[in-house]
C-alpha cells in the first residue's frame, strides 16, 4: 500500500510574519487528511462525521480539513488499519475489527450471548477492562479516540421461540464468522452461512427457518415479507470505534490535537444517542409492517453457551474472565 493513496499529513501553505522589532518568522500550517469508514454515506453515523469534518475545520480556524471516504472506498477494513497502524491513514471509523487483528484476547467484546444489553455494554467500555484495549491498540499505533454502540441485533424466525430448547435445531443465516457460527450452535441452533444479500432468498425458499440482525433488516430488505416473528433478544451489543493514527496524532501541536480528540469523542457519543433513537423509530416500523415482535428472557440461553464461553475465557480471552464481564451488567 503506498502512501500517496493517502491525503497524508501536509504542509500545503506557509504564512510569514515578520515581527517589527525582530527578524522571527511564524509558519502556520494547515493540513487536509482523509477518514476512511465502511458505512455508506446515507447511514446516521454518516451524518455524524459530517458534523465531525466541519467542528474539525471550525475550531481549528480552518487549520484542518477533513475528507471522509465512505463505503470501503479506499480498501477493506483490514487494509485500513494496518495503514492506520502505518501512519499511511489519519483516521478511521469502523466495528471493532481491531479484536482479531491486534488483540484476540479481548474477543468476548464482539461475541453474541455474552454482553446483556446496551446498559451492560456501556458499562464494559468505562470499565479498565476497555482502558487496557486501548493501551493494547496504542502499542500497535492506534488510538481509540471513541467508542460507541452501533447496534443491538435481535432473532427474526418463523419458528416460534418460547424457550431455549425451542432453538435446537433451528436453520438460521449468519454471517460468515467464527463468533456468529459458535454462538448460535452454542445455544442449540443451526447456523447457515448466508450472504446478506442473499436472505430473503433463502428465508423465501425454506433454506433457513431464521436470520439475526438489527430491527432496520425487516424494512431494508423487506424482511416483514418473509418472517412472522421478531424476538427481542438483543444477543449482541455491537460497538464501533473512531480510530486515529497514533504516530500522525502525536505529530500535531498539543491545541490541534485537543481539537480533533474533542471533537471525534462528541461525534462517538453522538452517533450512539441516534443509534437508540434509531433502533426504536425501526421497532416501530417492523410492527406497523406486522410483524409480531416478542420480548424473550435469554437468560437460559447465555447460561446454556456458557461452558464454550468459558473455555474460550481460559484460552484465549485472557485479558479478563467471565465473571469480571458479567459483573459489568450488575
Amino acid at each position: 500500500m503506498r502512501k500517496s493513496i493517502f491525503n497524508k499529513v501536509k504542509l500545503v501553505s506557509f504564512a510569514f510574519a515578520v515581527s517589527i522589532v525582530g527578524a522571527s518568522a511564524s509558519i502556520a500550517q494547515t493540513w487536509e487528511v482523509s477518514l476512511s469508514t465502511p458505512v455508506p454515506p446515507t447511514s446516521y453515523q454518516a451524518v455524524e462525521l459530517e458534523q465531525f469534518a466541519a467542528d474539525v475545520l471550525e475550531q481549528t480556524d480552518g487549520e484542518m480539513k477533513v475528507n471522509i471516504f465512505y463505503s470501503n472506498s479506499l480498501g477493506s477494513q483490514s487494509d485500513m488499519l494496518l495503514a492506520l497502524a502505518a501512519n499511511e491513514l489519519e483516521m478511521n471509523l469502523s466495528g471493532h475489527f481491531t479484536v482479531p487483528m491486534y488483540a484476540p484476547e479481548f474477543g468476548f467484546l464482539t461475541v453474541p450471548f455474552l454482553i446483556k444489553d446496551s446498559a451492560h455494554m456501556q458499562k464494559l467500555l468505562d470499565s479498565e477492562i476497555y482502558s487496557r484495549f486501548k493501551d493494547k491498540l496504542e502499542d500497535n499505533g492506534i488510538v481509540v479516540v471513541s467508542p460507541y454502540i452501533s447496534g443491538t441485533r435481535h432473532l427474526f424466525s418463523n419458528r416460534e421461540i418460547d424457550t431455549v430448547d425451542e432453538l435446537e435445531g433451528l436453520t438460521i443465516r449468519v454471517p460468515n464468522s467464527r463468533t456468529f457460527i459458535e454462538g448460535w450452535s452454542g445455544v442449540g441452533a443451526s447456523p447457515q452461512t448466508v450472504a446478506f444479500q442473499e436472505t430473503y432468498a433463502a428465508l423465501q425458499t425454506g433454506l433457513v427457518e431464521a436470520t439475526e440482525g438489527p430491527y432496520r433488516i425487516s424494512r431494508t430488505i423487506n424482511l416483514s415479507e418473509v418472517v412472522d416473528n421478531i424476538y427481542s433478544t438483543s444477543h449482541q451489543v455491537e460497538i464501533g470505534a473512531l480510530y486515529f493514527s497514533k504516530e500522525w496524532l502525536d505529530s500535531l501541536p498539543a491545541d490541534v490535537a485537543e481539537v480533533v480528540r474533542e471533537t471525534g469523542a462528541e461525534a462517538a457519543a453522538r452517533m450512539t444517542e441516534r443509534n437508540a433513537a434509531n433502533d426504536q423509530v425501526d421497532l416501530d416500523t417492523a410492527i406497523e409492517l406486522g410483524m409480531n415482535v416478542v420480548e424473550i428472557d435469554t437468560t437460559a440461553m447465555i447460561e446454556k453457551i456458557r461452558p464454550k464461553w468459558q473455555a474460550l475465557f481460559d484460552s484465549e480471552w485472557t485479558a479478563a474472565t467471565y465473571e469480571e464481564i458479567l459483573n459489568y451488567a450488575d
